[in-house]
């Protein structure tokens, strides 16, 4: 969580970094910079840790856990650091006027 928090406060930062340089911000690159609201459901393996256990008490409820946690992780980590690391290459692609400004 603490990996999560950290990258989505930089990730803000640079949002409004490129929002007050160029004054505006394209959709695509705004959704790419909010992460999808991933903050939103960033707690769900937290919640399934606490409470699947007492669901189904048995090993097949914590390696279930075990996976959802690692899914969601690996989620996080794709939004997170992939993502923004692509999103030159992406906007390019999808708006091709935008290499004429740079």
């Amino acid at each position: 969580m603490t990996f999560l928090i950290y990258h989505l406060i930089k990730l803000n930062r640079e949002k409004k970094k490129r929002l007050k340089r160029k004054g505006r911000i394209y959709l695509l690159e705004d959704m790419i910079l909010n992460v999808g609201q991933i903050v939103a459901v960033s707690f769900y393996p937290v919640y399934f840790l606490l409470y699947f256990d007492k669901i189904i008490p048995n090993k097949i409820a914590s390696v279930v856990t075990a996976l959802l946690i690692a899914f969601a992780f690996v989620i996080h980590y794709v939004a997170v650091i992939v993502l923004p690391l692509k999103m030159p290459a992406i906007l390019f692609r999808v708006y091709p006027e935008l290499a004429l400004k740079y």
